[in-house]
C-alpha cells in the first residue's frame, strides 16, 4: 500500500494519495510500528508478571505498570529546502504501588528481566520507606475505594498512513508543492514549513489482573507565508491542526491546493488600512479563539 513519487512527478492534490487514504482507511489500520510489542511478546508478557509478582510477594496491596515507548518524528522545511529531519524513540517501564496506605514509584528503561524486577523492589521500598515515616493518619484507606473490576482490552487509533515508515519524499512532497505555488505570489518572501508526528504505546497492567493495551498517534503540521510590501510584512499560516491519526491528515490539508490563496491573503494584509479606534463586532476563527482560550482562560 505504499507508492513513492519524486517531487517533479507528484499529481496534483487529488492524484493517488487520496486513492490511497481511502483504500487503507476502509481496513482501518493501525501503525505497524506502534503495533510491535517493544520486544518479543513472551518478552514482554514476562516483564509485565515479573514486575506484579515482586510486588504482590514483597507485600504490596495494590500494584500496576505501565510498560511502553513513544516514537517522535520531525521535519522542518524552508522554502523548498528541507531543513532539519529527526526520528527517534523511548522505551521504558514505570511501575506503583500501595504500601499499607502509601505509595511508592519508580521508573527504569533497563528493560531486561533483572532491570524491571530492581525497578519493582524500589517502588515497593520507597512504599515502605513512607509508610515508616508518615503518621498512620496520612494514609490511604483502601476499604473506602470505590469498587471496579479489573479491565481487559486493546484500543488502537486508526492510522492509515504511517508516520514512522513512510519515506522522506512522502512527508515532504505537499510542503513542498505548496512552498513552490506560494514563492511564484508577489511579495512572499519566505515560507516555513513543519510536520510533527508523535506515536505511543501503553500497556496498564495491575495486581489486580487488569491488562489494557492502547496505541496512539498523532500528526501537526503547518505552513507560514511571509510577505514584505508597501514598507511592511505579514503572514499567513494554515494549520493542520494536531489531529490522531496518521499522514492521511497532512495530504487532506491540502497544502498544494490552499497555498497561493494563503499567500495573496498575507501579501492583502501588507496593503490594508489600519483601522481607526473605536468599539468593533470581533469574529474569531476557531483557531484564534482556542489560542485566546488556552493563553488567557
Amino acid at each position: 500500500m505504499h507508492h513513492s513519487v519524486p517531487f517533479e512527478d507528484a499529481p496534483g492534490f487529488g492524484g493517488f494519495q487520496f486513492q490511497r487514504v481511502a483504500t487503507v482507511l476502509l481496513e482501518n489500520q493501525q501503525s505497524p510500528v506502534l503495533a510491535a510489542p517493544i520486544v518479543s511478546v513472551e518478552h514482554e508478557n514476562e516483564l509485565i508478571q515479573i514486575a506484579l509478582k515482586t510486588l504482590s510477594t514483597g507485600g504490596a496491596d495494590f500494584g500496576d505498570l505501565r510498560l511502553g515507548n513513544d516514537f517522535y518524528r520531525t521535519l522542518y522545511c524552508l522554502d523548498t529546502n528541507v531543513t532539519e529531519h529527526n526520528q527517534s524513540e523511548n522505551s521504558g517501564i514505570g511501575i506503583r504501588c500501595l504500601y499499607k496506605g502509601f505509595w511508592g514509584f519508580a521508573a527504569t528503561p533497563d528493560l531486561t528481566p533483572e532491570g524491571v524486577k530492581r525497578c519493582a523492589r524500589q517502588a515497593l521500598s520507597l512504599a515502605k520507606g513512607l509508610t515508616a515515616c508518615t503518621p498512620s493518619e496520612f494514609s490511604l484507606n483502601m476499604k473506602n475505594w470505590a469498587p471496579e473490576p479489573p479491565h481487559r482490552g486493546v484500543h488502537h487509533t486508526p492510522v492509515a498512513i504511517c508516520p514512522f515508515t513512510a519515506p522522506l519524499e512522502d512527508i515532504v512532497w505537499p510542503l513542498i508543492v505548496g512552498a513552490t505555488a506560494a514563492l511564484e505570489v508577489e511579495g512572499i518572501k519566505q515560507i516555513s514549513s513543519n510536520v510533527i508526528a508523535f506515536g505511543r504505546r501503553r500497556i496498564f497492567a495491575s495486581t489486580e489482573g487488569a491488562h489494557i493495551l492502547t496505541t496512539h498517534c498523532m500528526v501537526d503540521s503547518t505552513q507560514t507565508y511571509t510577505a514584505v510590501a508597501n514598507d511592511t510584512s505579514a503572514y499567513r499560516t494554515i494549520v493542520g491542526a494536531n489531529m490522531a491519526g496518521g499522514l492521511e491528515h497532512l495530504i487532506e490539508t491540502n497544502y498544494p491546493g490552499r497555498a497561493a490563496e494563503a499567500a495573496r491573503d498575507a501579501v492583502t494584509k501588507c496593503h490594508a488600512d489600519k483601522p481607526a479606534a473605536g468599539e468593533y463586532d470581533l469574529i474569531l476563527d476557531g483557531h484564534n479563539l482556542a489560542l485566546t482560550m488556552h493563553e488567557s482562560v
